[in-house]
């Protein structure tokens, strides 16, 4: 039987992250539905603006970029925590396979996730540093407020996977599952539905 890294210090730790992990999947859900009605609204008042009063606003169209790089990053944190991104069967089918899709299997994707969470931190400060001294013309502000979408999201993803490998209640959502196999019906390794045609199979 697999056991899950670390002893009692390990397991304090594990459960700590997952009550901050389940907090901030919940506030990043929150977040993202708030961001998608400011995008709504924005667009909507440049969209009057420009076609109905033929004067079109400045700063709309760099407040509606802002907004979709956070949602953007905050709905990638999200999809992750709920083990809902896209996965790449003939790596999945092996893990399930090799390892009886067991918790070994699980913990592989989340440990290759931790080291390019980390790179993308990294990267995504260095980012910021970069474009302090920029602003955006017509907000005003520095461009960090876009670009620190890119570590905010690596660490709450971090934060997600370091609570599926030392366990917890919550963290039970964020391990997806086997791949599916074929539909009924189908041939093996086929993508396809039932068979139409005259006299089908």
């Amino acid at each position: 039987m697999i056991r899950r890294p670390g002893g009692a210090v390990a397991q304090v730790l594990g459960s700590w992250l997952d009550r901050v992990a389940d907090r901030g999947g919940q506030a990043t859900e929150v977040l993202l539905a708030v961001l998608c009605m400011a995008v709504a609204v924005v667009l909507c008042v440049q969209a009057v603006c420009r076609y109905v009063f033929n004067a079109s606003l400045p700063w709309p169209d760099e407040l509606a970029q802002v907004l979709l790089v956070w949602l953007t990053f905050l709905g990638g944190a999200a999809a992750w925590r709920r083990g809902t991104h896209l996965g790449v069967a003939a790596a999945t089918g092996w893990l399930t396979a090799r390892f009886g899709g067991g918790a070994l299997a699980r913990w592989i994707p989340h440990l290759a996730g931790l080291c390019f969470f980390a790179v993308l931190f990294y990267h995504g400060l260095v980012l910021c540093e970069m474009l302090l001294p920029q602003r955006f013309p017509a907000l005003g502000v520095t461009k960090i407020v876009s670009y620190a979408a890119i570590p905010a999201s690596a660490a709450l993803m971090a934060v997600h996977s370091l609570a599926v490998l030392l366990g917890g209640p919550a963290s039970r959502q964020m391990m997806p599952g086997p791949m599916p196999g074929p539909m009924p019906g189908s041939k093996s390794g086929s993508m396809a539905g039932p068979t139409t045609g005259r006299g089908g199979a």
